[in-house]
């Protein structure tokens, strides 16, 4: 075991290393290259091998030769590309960036990879971008395009290294400004992306993409009353911002207000009817409403427009769910969750369908996680409810699901859920009450609707267990 003294030492180096290649970031930023050199030259003091901070001193030493040429042609611009939103938790805002000093030939083979991305071929798009870059480090476009391709990969280091260099080339570039902030997001460094967001606002008031921007920032932290808010502003600003209604549909799923997710859906897709996380989106909320056969027409739309989405994944993991194709839903919510769904929404999917399988360790470690990305899913309680009881854990369940009755106010599956741990407790009175519940509640969502099919079986047969005489029993009848 190391000493403290040597882990404190580490730590410290640490620290250091991180602060000098923030400082350093911020500087660059600010266009301010001799004091951004100087510090990266202190964080390759301190780890000389890392590849990071090598490409951030040189990219900056490039731009700072850019800059001594004052005498050259002014650079020519690329035909600019915009990004289609990669969501759940934010939407990439599109990146539409000047490109670097170049040949007509640079131009052409930036304008082939744009070209291969709207036809979602990120890997053959990226293949040409890496040719391009190893031959002309600073090709802005290029690497604003290489940064809009690993985005869509989920592969966000990548990303946030090539938008670093295009800012070194282009410092304060609105738009590279932009997605660094949502790349951050999505990374989960919301301090850092909410400086870029506020900067923009600051040097463009009314910037629809950043207000966006802060909304999801605001979403990914759990703060849903300042997401909504963020949301409303920038639909205010311009009703047709369609990456805005797909952020208040999305708050609304996790309120488990399917409706008015669904309202939101459809107002996106009037405005673009070929947006595929739209479309995606608007497929899971119809398969939690029982709407399969929709369900699966959106899917298939969606796909059509762009197979990488990964909302595509998590929805149709759903229908397999509900038609027991537990190892294929299982394997769709994996999809999912690589490709960057990393919400509570995904894992009490995939806890869902692990507890169907019956692996209730993996079905709880889910269900947990679930939890900690979103402590008011009142779904995932309730699912864990369901776990505690397969494992004749009754106290647990009961706290889980008192719970989530609590957070919602009640659901039909958490009801009935809860009745199957009094039934096993043997309070019998207390099961049939949450059944009756269950069984006069409206549906929310497919889940409901299954459970509130076995609560009117289920209080048949528990009534018939009932003394005579007891409050529990229907009036007239018969006693055994």
């Amino acid at each position: 075991m190391r000493s403290p003294s040597i882990a404190l030492r580490s730590a410290s180096i640490r620290n250091a290393a991180t602060y000098y290649g923030a400082r350093g970031d911020a500087y660059n930023a600010k266009g301010e290259l001799n004091r951004a050199l100087a510090d990266y030259d202190r964080l390759l003091a301190i780890t000389p091998n890392d590849p990071l901070a090598q490409q951030r001193k040189r990219a900056t030493l490039a731009a700072q030769a850019e800059m001594a040429k004052n005498s050259g042609p002014p650079p020519m611009a690329t035909a600019g590309v915009t990004q289609p939103p990669v969501p759940p938790p934010p939407a990439t805002p599109p990146i539409t960036i000047g490109g670097p000093r170049g040949a007509a030939e640079l131009q052409a083979r930036e304008q082939q990879a744009a070209e291969l991305l709207k036809q979602h071929k990120i890997d053959e798009a990226i293949a040409v971008l890496d040719r391009i870059i190893d031959e002309q480090p600073r090709a802005a476009g290029a690497l604003a395009l290489r940064a809009g391709a690993n985005i869509q990969r989920r592969r966000i280091p990548q990303a946030l290294l090539d938008i670093e260099s295009a800012l070194t080339l282009n410092p304060g570039n609105l738009d590279l400004l932009l997605a660094r902030g949502s790349a951050l997001v999505m990374d989960k460094q919301y301090d850092r992306a909410l400086a870029d967001f506020d900067r923009v606002s600051a040097l463009q008031p009314g910037n629809v993409r950043a207000i966006t921007g802060r909304g999801y920032l605001y979403k990914g932290k759990g703060d849903r009353q300042r997401a909504m808010a963020e949301f409303d502003r920038a639909l205010a600003i311009d009703p047709n911002a369609v990456d805005a209604h797909i952020g208040r549909a999305l708050l609304f799923r996790a309120q488990n207000e399917l409706d008015k997710a669904l309202a939101e859906l459809d107002r996106a897709l009037v405005i673009n009817p070929r947006h595929a996380n739209a479309l995606a989106n608007r497929g899971y909320i119809l398969v939690m409403k029982g709407r399969a056969a929709e369900a699966a027409s959106d899917f298939d739309r969606a796909a059509e427009i762009d197979p990488n989405d990964p909302a595509i994944f998590l929805g149709r993991g759903i229908v397999m769910m509900s038609s027991r194709q537990t190892d294929r839903a299982i394997a769709a919510f994996d999809e999912a969750i690589a490709r960057g769904i990393n919400d509570a929404a995904a894992y009490t999917m995939r806890g869902r369908a692990y507890l169907g399988k019956g692996d209730l360790d993996l079905a709880l470690a889910d269900l947990d996680r679930a939890l900690q990305l979103n402590p008011r899913a009142a779904d995932a309680e309730v699912a864990r409810g369901q776990v505690w009881i397969k494992r004749k854990d009754y106290d647990h369940a009961l706290t889980d699901l008192n719970r989530a009755i609590a957070l919602d106010g009640g659901s039909i599956e958490s009801y009935s859920t809860r009745a199957s741990v009094y039934d096993a407790e043997g309070k019998d009175e207390l099961a049939i009450a949450d059944l009756r519940t269950a069984a006069n509640l409206k549906p929310k969502n497919i889940f409901d609707v299954l459970a509130q099919a076995s609560a009117k079986q289920r209080i048949e047969q528990l009534v018939k267990r009932l003394p005579c005489g007891s409050g529990g029993r229907p009036n007239g009848a018969t006693c055994l």
